[in-house]
């Protein structure tokens, strides 16, 4: 969500910067580190994926989308990858 704004244009980074600091405590984890790492750049969302992979972890990607409109096909996938 947070590089889908960026890249249409809809917001920048210090904009996104300023709006997460303002939510305090109402910020989650992955907002904050998905605001990191667009201040970081997007290279370093690519290496810390590459770490995990490394570290023999899997990394699954669902659009939001998706995981909202069909979240049942969503989780039968998840458990038959995880098991």
């Amino acid at each position: 969500m947070v590089s889908h704004a960026l890249q249409r244009g809809l917001v920048t980074v210090p904009d996104l910067v300023q709006e997460t600091h303002a939510l305090g405590r109402r910020a989650t984890p992955w907002l904050r580190a998905a605001v990191e790492d667009a201040g970081r750049g997007m290279r370093s969302v690519l290496a810390r994926q590459n770490a995990l992979h490394g570290a023999g972890s899997v990394l699954l990607r669902f659009p939001v989308r998706r995981l909202r409109a069909d979240p049942g096909t969503c989780a039968s996938e998840i458990r038959a990858l995880v098991a």
